[in-house]
């Protein structure tokens, strides 16, 4: 007897992309289970477009106040009890469908990395059945502390887009990560000095913020203790967009824009970033 093929989940969303162009990776947030796993938001390739929407839902703006055409109440709702990160990609460029799914589970296994750190739960990967993209689409499934800020979503995509990119990595050992990161760091920068066309992503965000990634992931409640997420860490902005702000790069250089936030994170680098490297000591 034959075994039968594990359907795949049905996801109904969007076709409709916001992107930089057909070979970038595309995000979105999916609902959850309860409310029908919708995508939330059309396609994006900005990564940061999720701070945003992560801010509407929080400070519950049914009226497009914030920004976007997202609003609360009307749109599927974000899922703040899991992290469900849809991905998809309508050009593969020259590694083909099954080399970027590849390189999806190996950003599956660099996120599970960071996650053991933090003594979290697993991320996991799986293909998807979309309404407008059939199976050329995956859901990233983890951990609710993932969705404790958007700083920690932007961590977690920023990871996804550079192994969609840069995979694979088969065996994601503490010392493989690091020796992977070290190799493509090195890339980067021999690519940059012949002026030849070079990884942003590793250039301006692994290379010199990895250590603190490192140190977020260890002391993500130090980090997070007493702040309002209203307040401190989702608040309303009247003269910037919170979209760069609340993303990984502006958190790790202590310039989100919230004083509460970037005070604290001060502190806590003063305290385990040590030469330019983390130390729990």
């Amino acid at each position: 007897m034959l075994e039968e093929k594990k359907k795949l989940i049905r996801v109904e969303g969007y076709d409709s992309t916001s992107n930089y162009g057909t070979c970038n990776i595309q995000f979105s947030f999916m609902s959850s289970p309860e409310t029908g796993r919708k995508q939330v938001y059309s396609w994006q390739t900005c990564r940061d477009v999720a701070n945003d929407l992560m801010r509407i839902h929080i400070q519950e703006d049914s009226e497009g106040k914030l920004g976007y055409s997202y609003k609360f109440g009307t749109n599927p709702p974000i899922d703040f009890d899991k992290l469900r990160i849809l991905v998809s990609m309508t050009d593969f460029g020259t590694i083909g469908h099954d080399g970027f799914k590849q390189n999806l589970f190996s950003a599956k296994r660099v996120l599970n990395y960071y996650e053991d750190m933090a003594g979290w739960g697993k991320t996991k990967i799986s293909t998807v059945h979309h309404s407008e993209r059939e199976k050329n689409c995956w859901l990233f499934t983890g951990p609710k502390e993932w969705m404790r800020a958007s700083f920690l979503v932007s961590l977690a995509t920023l990871v996804i887009r550079i192994l969609s990119r840069n995979g694979p990595l088969v065996d994601a050992s503490p010392e493989n990560v690091e020796e992977f990161w070290n190799k493509l760091i090195k890339t980067s920068e021999r690519k940059r000095s012949n002026n030849e066309s070079y990884n942003s992503d590793v250039f301006n965000y692994l290379k010199p913020h990895r250590e603190k990634f490192k140190m977020i992931m260890h002391h993500c409640d130090e980090i997070f203790e007493g702040m309002d997420p209203q307040k401190n860490i989702f608040p309303v902005r009247d003269a910037i967009n919170f979209n760069t702000g609340g993303g990984i790069h502006n958190f790790c250089k202590s310039t989100t824009g919230i004083a509460e936030m970037d005070d604290r994170m001060r502190e806590v680098c003063d305290k385990y970033i040590k030469n330019g490297r983390y130390t729990n000591t």
